[in-house]
């Protein structure tokens, strides 16, 4: 298997990995679990993350995207800059139930809008 495929598999589960421990911090964070603050839940999602991003920076480079000349990976892009700050709000500032909910709505919405993103976009 060619090793842009790897790349791009690998991309995909990252960031299904990432939205499935977004959420599940979530469900801990509204449930008050003692889960969310074991050292391993802080680690973990940074390593995938970091595979996430290497694997999308292997991508960018294979396919020479840049967000100033390729309108929807631009797009992409500001999509997961909005998602990285509503998660950092989400799980840094003590706020009420209703605000929690809503940042973590908001962040699902944005996941979902950059899987569109990528899967309408021109070949």
């Amino acid at each position: 298997m060619p090793y842009i495929l790897v790349a791009k598999h690998l991309h995909v589960w990252f960031a299904l990995l990432t939205f499935v421990g977004f959420s599940l911090r979530f469900l801990w964070l509204i449930g008050r679990s003692d889960l969310l603050h074991k050292r391993w839940v802080k680690i973990l999602p940074h390593i995938n993350d970091t595979g996430l991003l290497i694997s999308g920076v292997t991508l960018a480079i294979f396919f020479g995207y840049s967000p100033f000349a390729v309108f929807w990976f631009g797009v992409k892009l500001a999509l997961i800059a909005l998602y990285i700050v509503l998660g950092v709000l989400l799980f840094r500032t003590h706020q009420n139930r209703l605000y929690q909910i809503t940042l973590f709505s908001m962040s699902f919405i944005t996941y979902f809008f950059i899987i569109i993103v990528v899967l309408t976009k021109p070949n």
